[in-house]
């Protein structure tokens, strides 16, 4: 089970999550439906630890398998090839 309890986050001071509670059970399959900018990726990488809540908390009360695919390659393209690496080397 992910229980996430009172989450907030926010992107230069704008609120994308305020006060998100709820749980999964891991039997389960979820879908995260929403409009755009709506903070679906926010959610998916809080819950795998990409970001840090400013409040709030994320909990994994047994192992659990997630997997998330974006729907984009994943390197900015205004960063050269080694500022990619250092940024995604500066998340762990």
């Amino acid at each position: 089970m992910i229980k996430i309890k009172d989450v907030t986050y926010s992107y230069n001071g704008t609120p994308v999550i305020t006060d998100l509670s709820f749980s999964l059970l891991s039997s389960n399959i979820y879908t995260i439906i929403g409009e755009n900018g709506s903070g679906k990726t926010t959610l998916l990488r809080l819950i795998l630890g990409l970001l840090k809540p400013e409040r709030g908390s994320i909990q994994f009360e047994e192992k659990a398998i997630i997997s998330y695919l974006p729907d984009h390659n994943g390197l900015y393209e205004d960063l050269s090839i080694t500022d990619n690496i250092r940024f995604r080397l500066a998340l762990y």
